[in-house]
């Protein structure tokens, strides 16, 4: 493979160029991309973003410049058609420029194509299925390693906690996302005191008081084996604006930051009987 494909980050995995006519057939391999967590450009999925775009331009980069691969899917109909010619020559130039494996050919029937040539191995349709097609993408596409990324159905979390009623599902996906989107805006010192968190927080009383030590919070007790050595200075350092003891109130620095649930963010400081601060609670 091309080293520049390799070294190059996306933004698709994979583009789908069809005629509308074969819609039917698309939007099934379509949609099973996207359970599968392959990130696919397919039009409508991005209504929004092409809205007010000249598309002519924007469609002309997509399919050469913002995938791994094209997926042409070949017809009598899409060898007719003004936008699927203008799609197929965007990811032409990119496939000759780069004489790499760009395209990936899928025929519904025999129709020649320009400039694509016969001896190009492709897909035939009739024998395969929209679920099956979208598993030799995957399998084309290879191992995928993402940073902060969640998945459009989180199968595995739904799955731990054998959920089958529809409408739990949903606020288990809500929930999971918002808490992931919030996780995803802190810095990494700040996901370091969620992380202790989960690490040494008590189990009494969840989920509605979850709570914690200030000295485990601060890994002055226990220190726990693959830790971050550097943690407790850099959490003295996200706590160390003096604490208003007669307040007992602190915003940790950031926190805040582009916050879309600010309760998420506040941290709460208790006086213990002895008068010292004993535990901190994320309502």
């Amino acid at each position: 493979m091309n080293e520049n494909i390799v070294e190059k980050e996306f933004n698709y995995d994979v583009c789908l160029s069809f005629a509308d006519e074969d819609r039917t057939y698309v939007e099934k391999v379509a949609n099973q991309l996207k359970l599968e967590g392959i990130r696919v450009f397919y039009d409508k999925y991005e209504i929004v973003e092409l809205w007010g775009k000249d598309l002519y331009t924007h469609l002309d980069d997509v399919y050469k410049n913002m995938a791994q691969y094209c997926v042409l899917f070949i017809s009598e109909h899409y060898a007719k058609k003004l936008w699927t010619t203008h799609e197929r020559k965007s990811a032409q130039e990119r496939a000759f420029k780069e004489n790499s494996e760009y395209i990936l050919p899928a025929r519904f029937d025999k129709t020649k194509v320009p400039g694509l040539r016969e001896t190009v191995g492709y897909i035939n349709l009739k024998d395969v299925t929209p679920d099956k097609l979208c598993k030799l993408i995957s399998k084309k596409i290879g191992h995928i390693h993402r940073e902060k990324y969640f998945p459009p159905e989180p199968d595995k979390l739904i799955d731990y906690f054998e959920i089958k009623d529809e409408q739990v599902k949903k606020e288990i996906h809500s929930r999971a996302h918002d808490f992931f989107s919030s996780i995803k805006r802190l810095t990494p010192e700040e996901c370091n005191v969620v992380y202790r968190f989960f690490q040494c927080g008590c189990p009494c009383e969840l989920p509605e008081n979850i709570h914690i030590n200030i000295d485990l919070l601060r890994g002055k007790r226990v220190p726990l084996e693959g830790l971050d050595a550097t943690l407790p200075q850099r959490v003295d350092n996200l706590l160390a604006e003096p604490i208003d003891y007669e307040n007992y109130h602190l915003f940790v620095r950031g926190f805040l930051k582009e916050a879309s649930n600010s309760k998420f963010y506040k941290i709460i400081f208790n006086k213990d009987k002895t008068g010292g601060l004993n535990s901190v609670f994320i309502p």
